[in-house]
């Protein structure tokens, strides 16, 4: 009987918290059980291990409709021009759709940030004072969303990727 009221009391304590798991930013690319073998995928398979998804309520930047994260990359502290400072952590998303597609997702979802293209080709938007620059305390240090065009089959695990979405975000 003792047995019956330790196990009752432990479901009654758990209920309150039983909602409180977050949702994370955007889904995992999934790993095939055979990918395992294959000495090409193994870069991939090891940012995708490694990488801690924070929660959706964590990051400003609204994550890409049915985007895959690649890899998440913890802040870090570096040097910037002699310059110590933290990095801020770094999402890599894939997408099946066109950049001009994405981009035009996050202009209409983040319209006050400013736009400007990383090496004249790259679009990336952001929130900072000054410009963004590649390079620089900027581009580590802004909140920004960086959008990238992918050679086809570049990433074996997703080969009909077309884009990669970079986030930068203040936790």
């Amino acid at each position: 009987m003792k047995r019956l009221y330790w196990l009752a009391a432990m479901a009654v304590l758990s209920l309150p918290n039983a909602g409180l798991a977050q949702e994370a930013y955007a889904p995992l690319i999934e790993i095939p059980a055979n990918a395992a073998s294959d000495p090409e995928l193994q870069l991939e398979i090891l940012m995708i291990k490694q990488s801690q998804v924070p929660a959706r309520a964590a990051v400003e930047q609204p994550p890409y409709p049915g985007a895959l994260v690649l890899q998440v990359v913890p802040a870090s502290q570096m040097e910037v021009n002699g310059v110590a400072m933290e990095t801020l952590p770094t999402i890599r998303l894939l997408s099946t759709d066109a950049p001009d597609k994405v981009l035009a997702f996050y202009q209409e979802k983040l319209p006050d940030w400013k736009l400007t293209k990383a090496w004249g080709m790259l679009p990336v938007l952001y929130v900072g004072e000054g410009d963004w620059e590649p390079f620089t305390a900027s581009e580590a240090s802004y909140p920004s969303v960086a959008i990238g065009e992918l050679m086809d089959g570049q990433f074996k695990l997703m080969p009909n990727a077309k884009t990669e979405i970079t986030i930068r975000y203040k936790p």
